[in-house]
């Protein structure tokens, strides 16, 4: 069960959503700390950390569940602007815009071209097989949702059982980082070393760099 989740998982979104998710919970505790913003007690400070985060993880599953979904409907109205091309070559002139960004761009002209001749020649199945696409879609966007809200806990956590608020930013901080460098560690494109190490130090780095920023320009 876990390993067929693990299998499904979008890495770039989720290091995505834990970067927003981090970013967003220290940049409201610092800019409390230096006194940017204004609260009555702690518990206003913890309310305000988890609904920044819920709010925009909610935002953040709306945007990319609907930009997938566009995306599909975009390429099956592709498919039937095909049926509309005069001849064969101007279908694939059509289609060879589609092998953009893919892995497809790895092989030859000659390759893709045999490719575009095996979708072109294919039987079009309706819907039916763009369901998978659509349920897939759907578990990026619960998994966008989750990673850009749990990065709250640490700092809520942290605000809670800390009686000093210098203390509770710091160890909110280090927590948070630790957790965004195993995000990214886990999530990197490469199974070596070099490169999980590298991701997961990019991944915190630039996310406590952004928290700074955003505290001392006012959030």
């Amino acid at each position: 069960m876990l390993d067929t989740i693990w299998e499904k998982l979008d890495r770039d979104l989720v290091i995505q959503g834990a970067m927003y998710g981090c970013i967003m919970a220290l940049t409201i505790m610092l800019t409390a700390y230096i006194g940017l913003i204004q609260y009555s007690d702690r518990m206003h400070l913890i309310y305000a950390i988890l609904g920044m985060d819920v709010v925009w993880a909610v935002i953040d599953m709306y945007i990319f569940y609907r930009a997938d979904l566009m995306s599909l409907n975009r390429s099956l109205m592709l498919y039937w602007e095909l049926h509309d091309q005069p001849d064969r070559e101007s279908k694939k002139k059509l289609l060879e815009s589609e092998f953009y960004g893919t892995v497809f761009q790895v092989v030859s002209k000659e390759d893709q071209d045999k490719m575009l001749d095996v979708f072109l020649d294919g039987t079009f199945t309706g819907r039916e097989g763009l369901k998978k696409s659509n349920r897939h879609y759907l578990f990026n966007a619960v998994t966008t949702f989750v990673f850009a809200a749990a990065p709250a806990i640490p700092p809520v956590i942290c605000l809670q059982l800390i009686g000093n608020f210098a203390y509770a930013i710091l160890n909110a901080s280090v927590i948070s980082c630790i957790l965004i460098f195993f995000v990214g560690y886990f999530m990197a494109p490469g199974d070596g070393l070099k490169s999980r190490l590298i991701t997961g130090f990019t991944t915190a780095g630039i996310s406590m760099f952004f928290t700074i920023v955003c505290a001392v320009f006012g959030g």
